[in-house]
């Protein structure tokens, strides 16, 4: 206590401190952001700026990242006292995540984003309400290989059309698919880029992208979430499924429940004059007499929602089964 209360006058008494909570960082990480790596690679920079001097729209910062179907940033809510929790809608209890290569220039232009979905089959669902320009591509794993970043290379060579008097630089990590690409190191000779590589295991001081970018876009991209469940009413089977099972589309599904419903009411016309002349006989299990039974037992039946119209399931007996929770979003 004593420790405690000694640490604490510190840090009052001391208006350059404050307590802090810690970023985990790996050995790996911590051992590579060292002076000489740092020092090498700025070399490298500099030596090529004062070769082609570079406009600050011709120098391009490449990255990739994932974001999860299901949004992980929660905004803070307003709740009563004494509740120990509040719950808010996500699309699903668990997400897969979907690859996104960003790249944009010094001076504000961005070329657009190239996605890897972790699937096998491609439908152009999955592309429904994408960024302008944007390309996608399926792979079982849903990260970047060799192929598909050779592919995103002339993605890029065709939105930023590098010249000779007006070459290109790029400069990215050290992944794999990246840096022992032949295909990349012999397109960028061929169009004029110019590429270098940062040190092992310093992208999270030395990548512009990494630093400044890919954090608030996590950030909006979830609440762009939030907010398509609350305006929107959508859920989780609007959005564009990742897996390889077959998309039905919402309209469809509607009109397909329509046309069972009126042939359901059909059959129902046509056996009704039998029914009402004949009854139905069954055996009593008391004696050997033959009861008649005027009615059937009700039977379920689709209505429609009363909060978002959509088909809901609706019980004769009086109970009704809500499937949508719009409501509550």
């Amino acid at each position: 206590m004593a420790y405690q209360l000694a640490v604490r006058n510190k840090i009052d008494n001391n208006c350059k401190i404050s307590l802090r909570k810690p970023e985990g960082t790996s050995i790996a990480r911590a051992i590579g952001f060292n002076k000489e790596s740092v020092m090498m690679f700025f070399d490298l920079l500099e030596a090529e700026y004062a070769k082609h001097r570079y406009f600050s729209n011709r120098i391009f910062n490449v990255d990739e990242s994932g974001l999860s179907v299901v949004q992980s940033k929660l905004t803070n809510v307003i709740g009563m006292k004494g509740k120990k929790q509040i719950g808010a809608l996500t699309a699903a209890e668990r997400g897969r995540l979907v690859t996104i290569i960003a790249c944009m220039s010094a001076g504000g232009n961005f070329v657009p984003p190239m996605m890897f979905f972790p699937r096998t089959n491609w439908t152009d669902l999955l592309m429904k309400r994408a960024p302008p320009g944007a390309i996608g591509r399926c792979h079982p794993s849903g990260w970047v290989q060799s192929h598909l970043f050779t592919e995103w290379f002339s993605h890029f060579i065709d939105h930023t059309n590098p010249t000779s008097e007006s070459p290109v630089l790029l400069v990215l990590d050290g992944l794999y698919s990246h840096t022992r690409n032949l295909d990349v190191i012999i397109k960028a000779k061929e169009n004029h880029v110019t590429i270098i590589c940062l040190p092992s295991h310093t992208t999270h001081k030395l990548q512009p992208l990494d630093r400044t970018f890919m954090g608030p876009l996590k950030t909006y991209y979830s609440e762009e979430v939030r907010q398509a469940f609350r305006t929107e009413k959508r859920g989780p089977h609007h959005n564009a499924a990742i897996s390889n099972k077959k998309q039905v589309d919402q309209h469809q599904l509607g009109t397909s429940k329509q046309c069972l419903i009126s042939e359901k009411s059909e059959n129902k016309d046509e056996t009704s004059s039998d029914e009402e002349d004949t009854g139905s006989l069954i055996s009593s299990g008391s004696s050997n007499t033959l009861d008649l039974i005027g009615q059937e037992v009700p039977e379920d039946n689709d209505a429609d929602c009363l909060f978002c119209g959509e088909i809901i399931k609706t019980s004769k007996s009086g109970k009704l089964w809500v499937q949508c929770m719009s409501k509550y979003v």
